[in-house]
């Protein structure tokens, strides 16, 4: 039979996927029970998308080193339920230079979907993942023309959503740096022992933690060809604006002292009450207080005049006081 579980302990699906069996991985999603593994089988198998995953209950996706693909996107769309995808590439092929953002779109996730990828290559865009999907600038395929033969060495521009190494299977072929941090980047690149007549074809990898972003690398070689000298041989459109560098976070604004707290009016005070000090008794040895007033010394009695007796030349006494 093309379809069936390989263990009733272990929940897998063995797809037949051999050229010319009939298969359709679309239905085999509706038939999927809880926690189910659907293998494709042979490895390495290639299916053509798009494929639409709305699923009730949990189901893994092993692709074993497989396919799925379509020229135009989204390739695999998560609507709803929780999937899991491994070992598995998924691919936007087709020269659209000026689709827009969804037509290049590999793998979407919808707000009712929730996707884990392990060991997944993408060709194409994502939308939905948490992968900071608005910084990636890379080419879709790296045509290196007509080349001549020997040591080529050019530099492209690349912009990346997050950290990533280098790994192609294009022979010689090397990056500077292999590694790179999320950010906009300019990279050495160098393909050695270059031989006339060559065909040059090839991917490029870029490797993350759980997901990978591919492009195809094509070229020839012949004594007529470009030597490239260092130059740069691709960069994204808008390579101006996205190689910015970010503005520097501005200074943090010194504290306000705290505003000074409004006295609250003056509250009337009560009238001071009037108080009388009661009269010393003067003391029987006399005042004590040298600044008080000395009483006047009492004044003599008038003198009495003394009578004298003025005796006058008529002969008749007369009193004279004085």
């Amino acid at each position: 039979t093309a379809y069936g579980l390989s263990d009733t302990s272990v929940p897998v699906i063995n797809v037949d996927t051999t050229p010319g069996k009939s298969f359709d991985l679309q239905q085999e999603l509706g038939r999927a029970q809880v926690g189910q593994t659907i293998d494709f089988d042979p490895p390495g198998t290639i299916i053509t998308g798009p494929i639409k995953f709305h699923q009730k209950s949990p189901v893994t996706v092993d692709g074993q080193g497989g396919t799925i693909w379509s020229t135009s996107g989204p390739v695999v769309v998560i609507e709803s339920g929780e999937v899991v995808l491994q070992n598995l590439t998924i691919a936007v092929i087709g020269k659209t230079p000026s689709a827009t953002a969804t037509l290049e779109t590999a793998i979407e996730v919808k707000p009712g979907g929730k996707v884990t990828l392990r060991d997944v290559t993408v060709v194409g865009k994502t939308q939905g993942l948490a992968t900071n999907e608005e910084a990636w600038r890379l080419p879709g395929q790296l045509d290196l023309g007509t080349l001549k033969p020997g040591t080529q060495k050019f530099k492209l521009r690349l912009a990346i959503g997050e950290d990533v190494t280098f790994v192609s299977d294009l022979a010689g072929l090397i990056f500077d740096p292999s590694y790179l941090p999320a950010g906009a980047h300019e990279v050495d690149v160098t393909l050695p022992d270059l031989y006339d007549g060559t065909r040059l074809r090839g991917m490029v990898l870029l490797k993350s933690s759980n997901i990978s972003r591919k492009f195809d690398v094509i070229g020839r070689v012949n004594t007529n060809g470009k030597d490239w000298g260092g130059k740069i041989i691709w960069e994204p459109a808008d390579w101006s604006t996205v190689s910015k560098p970010a503005p520097p976070p501005s200074p943090p604004k010194a504290a306000q002292p705290p505003p000074t707290p409004a006295k609250p009016p003056a509250q009337p005070q009560p009238p001071k009450p009037v108080t009388s000090e009661p009269t010393k008794a003067p003391d029987a040895s006399g005042p004590t207080n040298t600044d008080a007033a000395t009483p006047a010394p009492a004044s003599n009695p008038p003198e009495i005049p003394k009578k004298r007796n003025v005796v006058k030349s008529d002969g008749l006494d007369e009193s004279v006081f004085g």
